[in-house]
């Protein structure tokens, strides 16, 4: 019988308060990377994660239930993110 690969899962889902401490430790690990040499790639996906962590409401509160759950997916996207390219730079692994 043949497997067949696993369908890759959308980005997690987490609640705000532990959405924006893990941006907040991913920050902080980017702007490690950035005095590193690395190359032109990995330099790209660090400039986009920052301006999407930038663009990224850090508070959810006076907002609606639909537009909660995009800002949620959307912080969990850029953690996603993170994780898949750029989380074995520094060694650390993932947030």
């Amino acid at each position: 019988m043949v497997k067949h690969p696993k369908r890759p899962s959308g980005p997690p889902i987490f609640l705000m308060r532990h959405t924006r401490a893990k941006i907040d430790a991913l920050t902080l690990r980017l702007n490690i990377m950035k005095e590193r040499e690395l190359s032109d790639v990995n330099k790209s996906r660090i400039e986009q994660l920052e301006n999407r962590i930038n663009r990224w409401p850090r508070i959810a509160a006076g907002v609606t239930k639909e537009k909660k759950r995009d800002i949620q997916k959307e912080g969990g996207s850029i953690i996603h993110d993170f994780n898949f390219f750029l989380s074995d730079l520094d060694g650390k692994g993932p947030v």
